[in-house]
């Protein structure tokens, strides 16, 4: 899960970082600026992506009508925090699927708690069985 989360991060500023240095180089030739640009461009870009939260599924589950999605914010994998939706509170769930330049999947999932309060939550997986039994299970619980 580590290996998905530091590509998810920071797989993104890279790319567009060298190739907007190439695309510079291209019409300065000056070696000396482009490299130090692109160096602290990619060490901002890169703490930004850091401290941006993202939820990384770890297991779903259901029991009784009532969805458990066990996530990790990040990289703190020890904490693992749980979400439990039921079949009333599920309000909408939208998909998404990314195959470039590494496969992954969001879940955005718009639910009330007991407190009547509405919530959002954008989860993240590379389980291509996880994501597809997530959809299964939202379908089947909102009808």
């Amino acid at each position: 899960m580590t290996k998905y989360i530091v590509k998810d991060k920071f797989l993104y500023p890279i790319l567009v970082l060298l190739f907007i240095g190439v695309l510079n180089l291209k019409k300065s030739n000056d070696w000396g600026f482009i490299l130090i640009f692109i160096l602290i461009s990619l060490i901002i870009l890169c703490i930004i992506f850091y401290l941006k939260s993202d939820y990384y599924i770890q297991d779903i589950s259901i029991e009784n009508d009532i969805l458990r999605i066990q996530y990790q914010r990040n990289f703190a994998k020890d904490k693992v925090n749980t979400v439990s939706i039921d079949s009333k509170s599920l309000k909408s769930f939208k998909f998404n699927s990314n195959s470039s330049p590494n496969s992954s999947h969001l879940i955005t999932i718009r639910y009330n708690d007991d407190e009547d309060l509405h919530y959002k939550k954008t989860f993240k997986t590379n389980c291509d069985d996880t994501f597809i039994k997530l959809i299964n299970e939202l379908r089947r619980i909102k009808n």
